[in-house]
């Protein structure tokens, strides 16, 4: 299991960086909020590419009163088999028995739209609070993260997830078709991984100029002859690989508005 400390209210800090899990309490007394990843990476290293067993799909809810959120996880048809309690909301877990690459984002997806949750979760390289730590966010109110469900023997198929979560179909704008299209040569080159820094300066979206350097990413892609699908699906990806910390809806404005 790989715990990760991100510290909740001082920008200035570093971002996410990997812990041991006996020092997860030394980190969290320092204000720092204590992160896992519920699958399994080659090496420790949370890259789709290194991954290899989705051990959970999730959710996570933090949008309404508390009540309300509890009463869509019960009417749900599949009972979770964690439940943690956030600050804001809940996060949920799933335990998988077959789940595969091909079909995460598609299950996430469902999940998201059943529950009124995040839609920012469909990766499966996503970390959510671990429980039994402090949300420092506020460190004169700090709130305790806590298990409030437990069922381990709750464990099921993609097939069942597929049928229960199955996303609803969306109807498809002019923006969403430049993957059918080809990329212009230069748009092509500037949003490979490796040119991410020396074209797009993803490398600059740190503590305190994430917003502002993420809207200049999407312009300068706009300028290139991206649409806004493709702005997206850049974004998203620099957000999880480089850690920005962002969610799906701040990137999601960021791009509507270009």
């Amino acid at each position: 299991m790989a715990f990760y400390a991100l510290h909740d209210y001082d920008k200035s800090k570093p971002g996410m960086f990997l812990i041991k899990p006996e020092e997860a309490q030394k980190w969290n007394r320092q204000g720092y909020g204590i992160h896992w990843c519920p699958q399994v990476f080659k090496d420790d290293i949370r890259k789709t590419e290194n991954l290899e067993k989705i051990q959970y799909w999730l959710a996570d809810l933090d949008n309404g009163d508390k009540e309300t959120m509890l009463r869509r996880i019960a009417s749900l048809p599949v009972e979770p088999t964690h439940v943690v309690e956030t600050k804001r909301g809940y996060h949920v877990y799933w335990r998988a028995k077959d789940a595969t690459i091909e079909n995460y984002s598609k299950i996430e997806k469902g999940i998201a739209e059943a529950l009124c949750a995040d839609g920012s979760l469909i990766t499966p390289t996503h970390t959510l609070r671990f429980p039994g730590f402090y949300h420092m966010k506020d460190p004169k109110n700090p709130f305790f993260v806590r298990w409030v469900w437990q069922k381990p023997q709750n464990e099921y198929s993609e097939a069942i997830m597929l049928r229960v979560f199955k996303p609803k179909p969306v109807k498809v704008d002019r923006f969403s078709r430049e993957i059918s299209s080809p990329v212009p040569v230069d748009l092509q080159t500037a949003i490979l991984p490796e040119n991410w820094d020396r074209i797009l300066h993803a490398n600059l979206a740190t503590p305190g100029n994430r917003n502002n350097q993420m809207n200049k990413i999407a312009y300068h892609l706009k300028m290139l002859g991206a649409d806004k699908s493709l702005m997206l699906r850049v974004l998203m990806e620099i957000n999880e690989n480089r850690n920005v910390g962002l969610d799906f809806r701040e990137i999601n404005g960021i791009v509507s508005h270009k």
